[in-house]
């Protein structure tokens, strides 16, 4: 196994080698050529080839080859589809707000649907994605919030939801210490 695998590196070496080595001749060919003609014209010299560097001849495509091509295509737009065009389809985007207009950052929500019960929670701006097929409902269920359910016909964005005496606290308590410092 080590013999076979030092073989081929060698034969790789030498091919290597010698491909490298048959690009500078033609090179320096091409250099000897382009001076030696600006004072004969029509002087050309002869460029080194590999064996099996013939030109070939083209085959006409089969039908066969056109249907593979097909579903090579179809197959990429079919996983291009499931990558970015499906998930937007499948999940709708909801917003969470308060009374006062303020979003709901971090807000602990479960999502009802046909077959199971998730827990998740509002990114910063209070955005938050569900299901667009099978919601049954949306709760809130966050201490800082009163908790509330929207049941399927009443979930539409934005959905606003009413703060407990410790979620106004806090929010009092964070709008005071993110107040800008030139204020």
């Amino acid at each position: 196994m080590i013999l076979d695998a030092s073989i081929a590196l060698i034969f790789g070496l030498v091919g290597a080698t010698i491909a490298a080595a048959t690009a500078i001749i033609n090179l320096i060919a091409a250099a000897i050529e382009g001076i030696v003609s600006i004072f004969i014209d029509g002087f050309t010299l002869g460029r080194i080839r590999p064996r099996n560097d013939q030109p070939k001849k083209s085959k006409p495509v089969t039908r066969t080859q056109l249907i593979l091509c097909a579903i090579s295509w179809l197959v990429i737009l079919s996983m291009l589809l499931g990558i970015f065009v499906i998930p937007k389809i499948r999940e709708r985007e909801i917003t969470l707000i308060a009374k006062d207009g303020h979003p709901l950052p971090f807000a602990a929500v479960l999502i009802t649907t046909k077959n199971a019960t998730q827990s998740r929670r509002t990114d910063t701006a209070g955005n938050l994605k569900v299901p667009r097929f099978g919601l049954q409902s949306v709760t809130l269920k966050d201490p800082r919030y009163i908790q509330t359910t929207w049941a399927h016909p009443n979930i539409k964005s934005p959905l606003e939801a009413r703060r407990t005496i410790l979620g106004s606290s806090l929010d009092k308590f964070a709008d005071s210490l993110l107040r800008p410092a030139n204020e």
